[in-house]
């Protein structure tokens, strides 16, 4: 579903918001008073040891709201509590008494437990971070700004408070650990700055909202586009936090050693951590009082010996959905059941969807549930230790040890549930799918307090491994849900809102029927009925597809691409571009790929709405979701893959491997023009930071060009280079980039295959630049480093020597370089 925030209409303003932080409020229960003491204090720290980064931001925040909200008073804000802003959430709840599982219900839930999260947080540093209270104030009073649009703007608001729940977590998660908060400085400061950066994302969404969607007119954004740098940074602090409670149990000397593990863990690329992260959190945006009905399975389940549930049906009938919302449902307690959960969404659009992935992907779950666990991460370093051997899955069982290593602390009174999502996806078919699965029910069956829950089209457990309970999602299980989309679905459809509800709900009971439930058919037919222009057209379409005996989802997908016109570049490009790439680009690194014109080997202006309206053509196959540009289902994936693979309507696979390489290569060109000199010092982190934030598509060019470039046309199956003119013409020639690719590929360690990786660029940066050239050098570099890094001291005095020849007819004999 796509996450585009829809704008708010009408029911806000100023007066009504600023009297609404003025009036009095009943007092409230006890057990709601306790939110804002049920922590215990930090401790007592002397002055210069309390961290003073809030203060700025609390005194400019406060100015802020007394400017842009009217009658906004500083009192106002300091003589709110947290018991008045739980009072205003129940007064909202009694008065328009939202139904459970409602977008107004998510809505209040999120904004209540945040608010307390932050209460709670609030107490505990207040004698260490100054004007902590000040800052809860603060955010409680942006939160009910922003509470105040009313239930009308639900929809609006839900991406909101989504994203404020998840930092509620992670809150809690800091909650239960504060003796480690207060073990260092490092700790204390990036507490500090993770409180900020919180406040910072709280204000700046509740000021933008009155210019974004406040006004008379509906406006339409991405979340993630226009808040995404405040949220990154609050998810750097987490990490940085829990970076240091490692560090403060295993001794400082460990430092770099925490961070190469971090680094092994996930992927090099910052927004595939984030794709991944956002799967991880599972806050699903999906319709109205959907999946209410599994409770019951879910609590049955929890309170059953099976170990494994099952969760099977076909493609296209809400099995990911369903994933998503049991993740959010364990984050509170289920039958009086607190769980920790770890899960991992397979995705048919991330290269390299492998077992070794999925462990690796529970395993940086599991790095910050087991802080402090030494074991753990002795075995850790072990198996990255292991991943030096060619022995590939010699190194994948050495990750699954791990795992069994870090679930040994659920043998007492903790409880966790492992969610497995899209087990179908992975790389090679059945045989890795089945390993998988067989590997989960090992661990769950081997710790009682372990359970798991596996989605696929099929059965995968292992038969007798353990206790399975088989779930199968059939149209009769899901048939509520499905209703509540189709009905949502030809919302807006002029043919179907212009008619009685009696004939609207006919029409929906129709489709429901021949759904056989699948949600996909349901929502691609929706999208061939709204194109209809005609009335008689749309009860023409309507009788045809209702009556049809199968719901072909293949059908509709041919149907739908008839009407688009797959010769216009810019309408082509993309998707070639989107079936080749090793993850889903975001919507900045699409528009910034459309720009680059390598006829002229310049980067055009395009306007933003020009790539939005390309997205909106594509829209039946294409959904923009927390900033990435993908497709609807795997299945709308495959069927565009077959018309890749036939190459008449869309670039076969090799030349839209070869056109992507070109373009990120040519942006690279643009961006990378200064030229330096070469050094034996990889990037700074921080410099090669900035430069991704600078430059959009530079970050996904470094980490991924090379992959491409082994897939394209320009190498041959036999592994010899077939570079043309124009090739050589967009090939970077600054040092910069061979050291951007020495500090992504490297920051795990040096393993076998990243060594290959220097070599390949250097053999293409040799027939591209010719030998004697300023990136060749450093080229030969990265490549001596990576080799004396693993002790091959031969390889390494080559690369060196080469290097050490081409300094003398580059720089000087004597420089001392050279």
């Amino acid at each position: 579903m796509d996450t585009e925030i829809h704008g708010i209409n009408g029911g806000y303003t100023p007066e009504a918001e600023m009297s609404s932080l003025t009036m009095q409020h009943r007092p409230v229960e006890s057990k709601r008073r306790n939110g804002d003491t049920n922590q215990s204090s930090a401790g007592s720290h002397s002055s210069e040891q309390q961290i003073t980064i809030l203060k700025e931001t609390v005194i400019v925040t406060c100015q802020k709201f007394i400017t842009h909200f009217d009658g906004c008073q500083k009192h106002h804000i300091y003589d709110l509590t947290i018991e008045e802003y739980l009072d205003f959430i129940e007064r909202q709840r009694l008065t328009y008494m939202p139904h459970r599982g409602s977008h107004w219900d998510k809505v209040l839930k999120w904004a209540e437990f945040f608010g307390l999260q932050i209460s709670s947080f609030a107490t505990a540093m207040e004698k260490l971070v100054i004007e902590s209270k000040s800052a809860a104030k603060l955010i409680w009073t942006a939160c009910r700004a922003l509470l105040q649009l009313g239930p009308e703007n639900a929809h609006a608001l839900e991406a909101t408070f989504a994203e404020f729940y998840k930092h509620g977590l992670s809150i809690a998660f800091l909650l239960r650990r504060t003796t480690l908060l207060t073990a260092s400085e490092h700790l204390r400061s990036e507490v500090g700055k993770f409180f900020d950066n919180l406040l910072v994302l709280v204000r700046d969404v509740s000021l933008s909202y009155r210019n974004l969607l406040g006004g008379p007119h509906e406006t339409a954004f991405d979340f993630n586009d226009v808040f995404g740098q405040q949220i990154s940074a609050i998810i750097l602090c987490k990490i940085g936090i829990v970076n240091g409670m490692w560090e403060h149990t295993l001794g400082p000397q460990a430092s770099t050693q925490i961070q190469t593990i971090r680094n092994w863990l996930q992927p090099s690329d910052r927004n595939l951590q984030k794709l991944l992260t956002e799967d991880e959190a599972a806050v699903s945006r999906r319709e109205e009082f959907t999946c209410e009905w599994f409770q019951s399975h879910l609590l049955a389940f929890s309170r059953s010996h099976d170990k494994v549930l099952s969760l099977q049906g076909s493609a296209g009938c809400g099995k990911s959905v369903l994933a998503g919302w049991i993740v959010e449902r364990l984050q509170r307690p289920l039958g009086k059941k607190g769980y920790d959960t770890i899960s991992c969404k397979i995705e048919s659009d991330v290269a390299l969807e492998d077992p070794s992935t999925v462990a690796r992907r529970l395993l940086l779950q599991l790095l910050e549930k087991n802080v402090g666990n030494k074991t753990f991460f002795r075995s850790l370093v072990e198996a990255h230790q292991a991943t030096s051997s060619k022995d590939s899955k010699s190194a994948e069982r050495s990750l699954w040890r791990c795992i069994d290593t870090a679930l040994d602390q659920y043998r007492g009174n903790d409880y966790l549930m492992i969610v497995i999502d899209g087990l179908d996806e992975l790389e090679g078919g059945q045989h890795p799918t089945t390993e998988v699965a067989n590997h989960i029910t090992s661990l769950a069956s081997k710790y009682s307090n372990v359970q798991a829950i596996m989605c696929s089209r099929g059965s995968v457990a292992k038969s007798g491994q353990g206790k399975t309970r088989n779930f199968v999602i059939t149209s009769d299980r899901n048939h509520d849900d499905l209703r509540l989309v189709i009905d949502k679905s030809l919302g807006g459809c002029k043919h179907f809102d212009h008619q009685d509800e009696h004939a609207r709900e006919n029409i929906v009971e129709h489709l429901l029927h021949a759904a056989k439930g699948s949600f996909l058919w349901a929502i691609l037919t929706a999208f061939i009925l709204k194109r209809e222009s005609s009335h008689d057209g749309f009860n023409k379409v309507l009788k045809t597809l209702s009556e049809s005996s199968e719901a072909d989802v293949g059908d509709l997908i041919v149907r739908l691409t008839s009407t688009i016109d797959l010769s216009r570049p810019d309408i082509h490009l993309p998707l070639s571009w989107m079936l080749v790439t090793n993850r889903p680009l975001t919507f900045t690194e699409m528009q910034l790929l459309l720009k680059v014109d390598l006829a002229k080997k310049i980067s055009m202006e395009r306007e933003t709405n020009t790539i939005s309206e390309i997205l909106a053509t594509l829209r039946p196959f294409v959904s923009r979701a927390n900033g990435f540009v993908r497709f609807r289902h795997s299945i709308i994936r495959q069927y565009m893959l077959s018309l890749q693979q036939d190459g008449k309507k869309l670039k076969n696979r090799r030349d839209a491997q070869a056109d992507i390489t070109m373009r990120l290569l040519a942006y690279c060109r643009l961006h990378l023009a200064k030229s330096y000199d070469p050094t034996f010092e990889m990037l700074n982190q921080s410099e090669a930071d900035d430069l991704f934030a600078k430059y959009g598509l530079l970050e996904y060019a470094t980490v991924h060009w090379l992959d491409h470039f082994r897939r394209s046309t320009f190498q041959q199956d036999n592994g010899s280079l077939q570079l043309t003119s124009d090739f050589k013409a967009v090939f970077p020639g600054s040092t910069r980039l061979a050291l951007l690719e020495w500090s992504c590929w490297g920051t795990a360690g040096t393993n076998h295959e990243t060594i290959q990786s220097y070599k390949d660029a250097l053999r293409i940066r040799q027939e591209a630049l010719t030998q004697h050239h300023r990136a060749v050098l450093q080229g030969l570099i990265v490549c001596g480093s990576g080799h004396r890094d693993k002790h091959q001291i031969t390889e390494a005095g080559s690369c060196f020597y080469r290097a050490s020849r081409i300094s003398q007819h580059l720089l000087r004999k004597y420089d001392i370089f050279t």
